[in-house]
C-alpha cells in the first residue's frame, strides 16, 4: 500500500529541459508529464513548495548543486516521498526545481490533507540539516507559470532524445553535420517556406506533394543551438498554416 501510494505522489512519467537565466546562471526543471499535459487541473488545488538551500560552498559556477551535496539531497527527496505515502497524505509531486544553490520539490495538496501536510513537512524542516523552508499558494499558476514547458522547451526535450539516440547509434556529435529538417503543408506554404529558407542557406532536398525537405550543412548538434534553430523553423512553418515535422542527420553527407 505505501509503495503504490509513493508511486502516486511521485507520478510519472517525468522528463527534464533546463535554460539559462541572468546570463550564466542555469535552472533544471523536471517535471509530471501527464499534468503538464492536461489543459486544465480539477484536482489537488493547493500549492506548496518545499525549497532546500544548499551550502555555498556545494554549488557550482551555474549556481547548480555539486560534489557531496548531490547525494543528501537525493536521500532527502526519497524520505520526503516515504514520509507523505505513510501518511497517506493526498498529494502528488508535481515539479523539481534546481536554481542559484536551490532545490525546490513542488506538490499539488488536496486542502483536506493540508493540516496534516503541514505537520508532516513543519517536522522535516525542523530536522533537516539542509536549511529548508516552505513556501505556499492556491491554485496550479506555479506550475503552470514555472514548470510547464513552453514550445522551446518541448523542443529542447525531443531534440535531447534525439541526440541520444545519434550517441548511442555512434554519431559523433562534436563534429559539424548536414541536418535534413521536414516540413509538411500545402503547396503554396511549402514553396513559400522553401524559397525563404533557401535565401538563408537552406539546400532543397525534396518537394512532393505536401512534403517538403531542406538540407542545412555543417550544424553542430549543441542542444541549445539545436532547440534555438527548431523552435523558429517550428513557428515560422506554424505562422504560414503549415507544420514543421523535425529533423534527421543525414550521415553520408556529414563532415
Amino acid at each position: 500500500m505505501a509503495q503504490a501510494l509513493t508511486e502516486y505522489i511521485t507520478g510519472g512519467p517525468w522528463e527534464v529541459y533546463s535554460y539559462l537565466f541572468q546570463e550564466k546562471q542555469r535552472i533544471i526543471v523536471s517535471f509530471n508529464v501527464n499534468r503538464a499535459l492536461q489543459d486544465q487541473h480539477d484536482d489537488l488545488p493547493h500549492c506548496a513548495r518545499l525549497l532546500v538551500y544548499a551550502p555555498i560552498e556545494f554549488v557550482d559556477a551555474e549556481g547548480l548543486p555539486d560534489g557531496d551535496i548531490l547525494q543528501p539531497l537525493a536521500e532527502l527527496e526519497d524520505k520526503i516521498m516515504e514520509i507523505l505515502a505513510k501518511h497517506n497524505i493526498a498529494c502528488q509531486f508535481v515539479g523539481r526545481l534546481t536554481y542559484n544553490g536551490v532545490r525546490e520539490f513542488i506538490f499539488q495538496v488536496d486542502p483536506a490533507s493540508l493540516p496534516h501536510f503541514h505537520e508532516i513537512t513543519d517536522e522535516i524542516i525542523h530536522r533537516s540539516p539542509l536549511e529548508m523552508a516552505r513556501k505556499e499558494e492556491l491554485g496550479w499558476r506555479f506550475f503552470d507559470e514555472n514548470i510547464r514547458p513552453s514550445l522551446p522547451m518541448w523542443q529542447q526535450i525531443q531534440n535531447r532524445h534525439r541526440l541520444e539516440m545519434l550517441e548511442t547509434a555512434g554519431v559523433d556529435l562534436e563534429i559539424p553535420h548536414q541536418l535534413e529538417h521536414f516540413f509538411s503543408g500545402t503547396a503554396v506554404q511549402l514553396l513559400t517556406i522553401a524559397n525563404q529558407l533557401q535565401q538563408d542557406g537552406f539546400q532543397l532536398v525534396s518537394h512532393q506533394n505536401s512534403q517538403l525537405t531542406l538540407a542545412l550543412h555543417n550544424t553542430y548538434l549543441d542542444l541549445d543551438s539545436l532547440t534555438d534553430l527548431t523552435t523558429t523553423l517550428h513557428n515560422y512553418a506554424a505562422a504560414l498554416g503549415a507544420s514543421y515535422e523535425g529533423w534527421q542527420v543525414n550521415e553520408q553527407m556529414s563532415n
